[in-house]
């Protein structure tokens, strides 16, 4: 099983050496941002009747790796692993944007206060905390000026790995992967259990916290509506696996993947769906949250999606493509747009619920001048 490529940007970052499209039937004047991971710029797409249209926008600089936050106010919010620090950039700002050589388009830019490596970042209502795999501990910023508020420290005497988190209502859901061992060699194993920490934002943000222990290792990131942990599983042989979290605050029995699955993200499509894709990989998982089971694996490739048996046991390491990011039509929710990073493409795919698919309706090439770009994940442009 592999790291994701993110991942290991940021391991390798803080320990040296170590280890979205348009369909058939595009909204008209649709403008989609794409985040362009190994340069570190965007590129925006407009999309039609026909082919979209690229405009590469060198001079809008997020960071090489960077990571997709949210939209507040019309700026988009990232995280620069690169340079550590918070970059917000106005959407609307980047219609009509063409880069003259030397431009850079106005960025907001604020280094995080402790220096380290982010690896992901929720707003909860004005307050946006920030997670270190590395460091035990969370910052919190407050919003709109990203002005430092404090550290929340978690008591461990071994690295916990904290990485993903979602919000129910006031409630911070917080994943720590248990990753201890940053060596190339690990005698003693790579992880340790991994943890889900539940945090009331309105109380004093001091630990100790309420915290369950998930079945697997290496649980990497959580969605909170429907209320799912996701866990890669160890790196070598590992399997893969979601447990919903129930309203006490622990967790169901596990819904297991396949061997090598490495899952490391779910999205809620509505009806009771819940796709999850791979670190780095070319597979979909769906999930009934109604039944809380898998119902579908689906493998992309190139040109359409096709059914995997759900009695897999093992999926291959290799793959053609790594499908990253989901992003959903917000005027057609059936329609999905996804980036494939290993071919800079962009594929759209409409999602039938009864029928454990997606059906794929075009693909379209990202690619610029670069020989590679990367192209890691997406946003809407008002």
């Amino acid at each position: 099983m592999k790291l994701a490529p993110c991942l290991l940007a940021l391991l390798a970052l803080a320990f040296a050496p170590a280890c979205r499209a348009s369909s058939t039937r595009d909204r008209a004047g649709a403008t989609l941002l794409v985040h362009n991971a190994l340069r570190g710029d965007v590129t925006i797409v407009e999309t039609g009747a026909g082919a979209p249209q690229l405009r590469a926008l060198p001079c809008v600089q997020l960071g090489r790796w960077a990571v997709r936050v949210d939209v507040r106010d019309g700026e988009l919010v990232a995280l620069d692993t690169e340079r550590r620090a918070l970059t917000t950039v106005d959407l609307a700002s980047l219609r009509g944007v063409r880069c003259a050589p030397g431009e850079h388009v106005a960025t907001r830019s604020v280094t995080l206060h402790g220096g380290a490596v982010p690896y992901r970042a929720r707003f909860v209502e004005n307050r946006l905390f920030v997670s270190f795999f590395s460091e035990n501990r969370l910052e919190v910023y407050r919003w709109p000026e990203l002005s430092f508020e404090r550290d929340i420290r978690f008591d461990a005497s071994e690295n916990l790995g904290l990485s993903d988190m979602d919000a129910d209502g006031s409630t911070l859901l917080v994943t720590a992967a248990g990753y201890v061992c940053f060596d190339r060699d690990c005698p003693s194993g790579r992880f340790r259990a991994s943890h889900l920490y539940f945090i009331d934002t309105r109380g004093g943000l001091v630990p100790p916290f309420p915290e369950t222990t998930p079945a697997n290792l290496n649980a990497l990131s959580v969605l909170a509506n429907p209320p799912y942990v996701v866990s890669a599983g160890d790196l070598e042989g590992g399997y893969g696996s979601l447990q919903r979290i129930r309203s006490d605050h622990t967790l169901a029995s596990s819904i297991r993947l396949p061997v090598a699955a490495g899952p490391e993200t779910a999205h809620d499509l509505g009806d009771g769906v819940v796709l999850v894709h791979q670190m780095a990989g070319e597979h979909l998982f769906l999930i009934d949250a109604h039944e809380d089971a898998l119902k579908a694996i689906l493998r992309f490739d190139g040109h359409a999606f096709e059914q995997v048996p759900l009695d897999a046991k093992v999926l291959p390491e290799r793959s053609s493509a790594e499908l990253q990011d989901v992003l959903a039509d917000p005027k057609d929710a059936s329609r999905l747009f996804l980036v494939d990073m290993k071919g800079d493409r962009l594929v759209v795919a409409r999602h039938r619920p009864r029928e454990w698919t997606l059906t794929v309706d075009r693909v379209d090439s990202l690619a610029t001048e670069s020989f590679r770009s990367a192209t890691q994940w997406t946003a809407w442009v008002p």
